[in-house]
């Protein structure tokens, strides 16, 4: 590495050069971490973009309600609810790595779920049901398709 009293002709060095030269040191000292792999690979994919967005309208680990942290806290268990719209609406229950979703009132065509670079399918039981066992680690989100429409909610991590 240079010091301060080495003398470097700028001019020597194009911008592709000196990359060349760092591009070994800057892998070594401060490569990507894999949670920034993951994003990328999440950034990547596009094929949601016509899905709409369901909003997280109940989230039992945000609660304020002392009464519903000490239920939480005892069961290891949450919940969450999203609005699909139209008066629809997403209910997970998450018990450890098991969780179950229920839309009421709307024929579920197929459910999958995604994490960055990995992804897959969860069967719909009666209809308006599915089971995730054991829901994946990390950050991931769900695809909900209907007959009519698709909806995606955002990232969640559950443990």
């Amino acid at each position: 590495m240079p010091t301060a009293e080495t003398n470097i002709d700028q001019a020597e060095f194009d911008d592709e050069a000196l990359l060349r030269l760092l591009r070994p040191y800057v892998d070594q000292v401060d490569g990507p971490s894999p949670l920034s792999y993951e994003l990328a690979y999440a950034a990547l994919e596009l094929s949601t973009l016509d899905a709409e967005l369901a909003e997280l309208t109940f989230d039992s680990a945000l609660a304020a309600d002392e009464e519903l942290l000490a239920i939480r806290a005892s069961l290891s268990r949450r919940f969450l609810s999203f609005a699909l719209g139209d008066g629809l609406a997403l209910e997970l229950d998450v018990l450890e790595r098991r969780v179950v979703g229920t839309v009421a009132g709307v024929q579920l065509t197929g459910v999958e779920w995604r994490s960055g670079s990995t992804a897959g399918k969860l069967g719909v039981v009666e209809g308006d049901e599915f089971v995730m066992d054991p829901c994946p680690e990390g950050p991931f989100y769900l695809l909900l398709t209907m007959a009519d429409r698709r909806v995606v909610t955002d990232w969640l991590m559950l443990y």
